[in-house]
Parts: structure tokens; C-alpha cells; sequence
């Protein structure tokens, strides 16, 4: 008995799968939240999300249908094994091509916009994937439909269309893969269904959701990138002068030792090369050159006038450890009952504001 795709069973172990890539999906908006310093807003991971199961639905309806049309023309395999090459292949390969038509796709459409409407910014709308916003915050739907009708029409069924010439041109090629693969559960239809429709879906379509999210949703611009260095420059800044943080209070208000202030002053110099080379890798747009030259140009006095004040503090520092050790060693080539004859040790001076102590 061949096996069937769109049987009872087969229909209840698609929508167990349907309810396995819905969890998935949540399950990756609280690692986001988690892990991520500025995670997505839930409406805007949404957004993105509903733009792949738009994509997976309408590449699982295509499936079924070329599953079948294959099994039909096919010496050997039938609708499970055709349905499993066409997962495999669109969950693989299928991910690339997707990537290179996406990035053709913004080019032409930028290309058209700027050269035949002699409007550049008309692009945006379609261009910029995960930016469903207006200047003002404002949700715009047309956005959003846009990058929908891209991704679903354009994308998606693009790469379909790709992997089902390959399927066409190397039949029995992958036939014979197929088999080989799925030989373990061929002589029970049952369990190559269970197979073919929920483990290798479960896993292949986790796996690819995650890079495609990746993929579509929407980068942080340089000015974002740069304002959060700006904010990590700031607490890093704030700690080096020992102001009261919750991580400080926690271990007393303890100052931060020789090694942590050269481990951030090495950070903070590193930051700002950071920003110097971002600054020449931005984009060519004159709103964009302003913004990065923007906070630039406040991130570097705040960061001149740090650097002084910390390589003085280490300066210092070193000078006091060298006094010490001199004082150690008269100590110990000084006769006992003679230790009332060493220099008095200089007060510690404790300076208050925006200084380190010391």
C-alpha cells in the first residue's frame, strides 16, 4: 500500500506538527527576550513571524500538491518520499536560494526606485524587512503587505520553483537518496508517515525558521548600534569612577580592582576604534552620516576626557605599589627594634565627585 499524504492520519499528524512550529515559535520570542540586551517588542517578533507561517503555508500546500504530481510520474518513489525530498531540499539548499533572491530582489527594487522613479525613499517600504513603522512610530499596514507579498509570492515560491527543477533534472538521483535514507521505516507506511511528516518536519523546519528569522527580521541601524556602545560606554564609565551601582552595592561598594580599571580601559579604547571604523562603513546617506557624526562627536570628548583621568589613576596606582615595595624591602634588611626609623606611609587620598579613589 503506497503512502498517503492527505489521508486521516496523515492530516492529524500535519496539524500536530502545524501546533509543534506555533510552540516553536514562542519558545524563540522568550529566549529572544532572555538573552537579547534590546529583544524584539512582542508585536514586532509577530509581524515577522506571520511573514514565515504565511511562507511555510503556502510552500506546505505546494508541497502536497508536487508530492503528488511527482509520485505520478515517478518509477518508484511515492507521496511520502516525494514530500520528504521537497522538505529536505527547501529547508537546506532551499535557505540559500531564498537569501540570494531576497538580496537580488532589494537591489533591483532600490535600483528602480533611485534610477527609473528618481525616488529613492519609495524603496524603503519594501526593502527595509522588519521595519513596519513610520518616523513616528505609527504601525503602517501597506508596509507590512509589502514585504508579505515579497516574501510569500517573490521569495518563497521562487525558491519552490528552483527546487523542483533540480527535483525534476536529478529524479532519480534523489529517489535513490530518499530511499536509502528512509530505508529503516519503508516496510511500515505508518511509521514512514510518522517520519515524513512530523520528525523531519519538526526538526528541519525548526532549524530553518531560526536561520530565515534571522535573515528577514529587522537589523539594528548604526545610529542603534552606536547608541548602545554609547550606553555600555557610560556604565563602564560610571563604574570606573566608582560610582553606586546595583552590581557594586551587591559586594559592598567595593571600588574595582588594578586589573578590572586596565581591562576598561582597554575596552573603552577599543570602543571608540569600534566607532571609528562603523562610522566609515555606514551607507552613503546624508541623514545617516549626520546621526553616526551626531553621536560621534559626543561620544569622543566623553570618552578624551575619561582616558586621561584613568591612565593618571593608573599611573598613580603603580607609583603607590612601588613605594610600597621599596618600604617592604627596607623592612626586611632593617634590623628588628629599628622599624620606628622608616618613613612615615603618605595618607591615601580619597577624592570624591567624579574622581577615583584611591
Amino acid at each position: 500500500m503506497a503512502c498517503k499524504l492527505v489521508g486521516s492520519l496523515g492530516l492529524l499528524l500535519q496539524g500536530t506538527v502545524a501546533a509543534a512550529f506555533g510552540a516553536a515559535l514562542l519558545g524563540k520570542y522568550f529566549i529572544e527576550r532572555s538573552e537579547q540586551p534590546n529583544p524584539r517588542p512582542l508585536f514586532v517578533y509577530a509581524m515577522d513571524c506571520s511573514k514565515q507561517v504565511m511562507g511555510a503555508a503556502w510552500v506546505h500546500l505546494l508541497n502536497l500538491v508536487f508530492a503528488g504530481v511527482l509520485a505520478n510520474v515517478s518509477t518508484r518513489g511515492d507521496q511520502c518520499i516525494w514530500f520528504w525530498l521537497n522538505l529536505m531540499l527547501d529547508t537546506t539548499l532551499g535557505v540559500l536560494v531564498e537569501y540570494i533572491i531576497l538580496q537580488g530582489i532589494n537591489s533591483l527594487i532600490a535600483a528602480i526606485c533611485k534610477n527609473l522613479l528618481k525616488k529613492p525613499h519609495y524603496a524603503n517600504d519594501w526593502i527595509e524587512s522588519g521595519e513596519y513603522f513610520d518616523v513616528d512610530r505609527n504601525f503602517k499596514v501597506q508596509r507590512y503587505l509589502k514585504q508579505l507579498f515579497v516574501w510569500v509570492v517573490i521569495i518563497v515560491s521562487g525558491m519552490k520553483a528552483s527546487m523542483v527543477g533540480l527535483m525534476l533534472i536529478f529524479n532519480i538521483h534523489l529517489e535513490q537518496l530518499a530511499e536509502l535514507v528512509l530505508y529503516p521505516c519503508m516496510q511500515d507506511e505508518t511509521t514512514k508517515l510518522i517520519v515524513v511528516t512530523v520528525i523531519t518536519p519538526g526538526i528541519m523546519n525548526a532549524v530553518q525558521f531560526w536561520i530565515v528569522d534571522n535573515i528577514i527580521h529587522r537589523k539594528p541601524s548604526a545610529r542603534e548600534l552606536l547608541r548602545i556602545q554609547l550606553q555600555e560606554l557610560d556604565s563602564r564609565y560610571q563604574a570606573l569612577l566608582g560610582e553606586p551601582t546595583t552590581h557594586f552595592q551587591q559586594q559592598g561598594g567595593e571600588r574595582l580592582t588594578i586589573q578590572e580599571l586596565q581591562e576598561g580601559l582597554a575596552l573603552m579604547t577599543t570602543m571608540v576604534r569600534n566607532h571609528d571604523m562603523q562610522l566609515k562603513k555606514v551607507p552613503p546617506s546624508e541623514e545617516l552620516h549626520r546621526e553616526v557624526t551626531e553621536i560621534r562627536n559626543i561620544l569622543l570628548p566623553h570618552v578624551s576626557e575619561t582616558l586621561p583621568k584613568m591612565e593618571a589613576t593608573l599611573q598613580n596606582h603603580n607609583k603607590l605599589f612601588k613605594e610600597l615595595e621599596e618600604k617592604i624591602a627596607q623592612m626586611q634588611n632593617t634590623p628588628p627594634g629599628h622599624h620606628s626609623q622608616l618613613p612615615a606611609p603618605q595618607q591615601t587620598q580619597v577624592v570624591t565627585g567624579n574622581e577615583l579613589s584611591l
